[in-house]
């Protein structure tokens, strides 16, 4: 690969990660402003344990996809089914495993917002799955940019949630509006 391709697309995903993290850092701010401390604690409660539990649907399989696709681009579909093929199985289980603990610990309500971001949580991790191929095939515009724009989503989804007063079921609809958009 020519060195000026390897540093524009080093400077891409520098210029992505900064902008991914100051919307980030929108969103959060956004919520913390407009939601009372209850329900901005309940979301950020769920936002974390989601976000944790989805990691068990991964176990390194984008890595070892983006490796393999940048070895043999020609097998990238195979590949990528291989990959989701234990992944979908193993994203079920995490769902299940989220409905029980949603009914258990959480009014009727709040279980409903506890799914939804359960949901943007397992979607977004399955997200990787398909940038790992674009990232291994040296596309980073193409992996880049349905992440960046599902932020762009979901800080609108949150404003419009905040400014209408939906409280964090609204919030958690936002963030299953923008998991489903990636």
């Amino acid at each position: 690969m020519r060195r000026p391709v390897v540093s524009r697309d080093l400077a891409l995903t520098v210029a992505a990660q900064l902008a991914f993290k100051l919307l980030g850092f929108l969103v959060l701010t956004l919520l913390a402003r407009e939601l009372g401390p209850g329900e901005f604690g309940f979301l950020m409660f769920a936002l974390a344990t989601c976000e944790l539990a989805a990691l068990a649907t991964e176990f390194g399989s984008s890595a070892h996809l983006t490796r393999e696709v940048a070895v043999s681009p020609d097998r990238a579909p195979l590949l990528l089914g291989e990959v989701l093929g234990a992944r979908l199985p193993l994203l079920v289980g995490y769902l299940g495993l989220m409905a029980v603990v949603a009914a258990a610990a959480f009014t009727p309500r709040q279980a409903a917002a506890f799914l939804a971001i359960a949901a943007y949580a397992g979607l977004k991790d399955l997200s990787r799955a398909y940038s790992a191929v674009f990232f291994g095939s040296r596309r980073v515009v193409l992996g880049t940019v349905p992440f960046g724009s599902h932020l762009v989503v979901l800080a609108a989804g949150v404003w419009l949630a905040a400014a209408n007063g939906a409280g964090a079921g609204g919030v958690a609809c936002a963030y299953l509006a923008a998991g489903v958009w990636l």
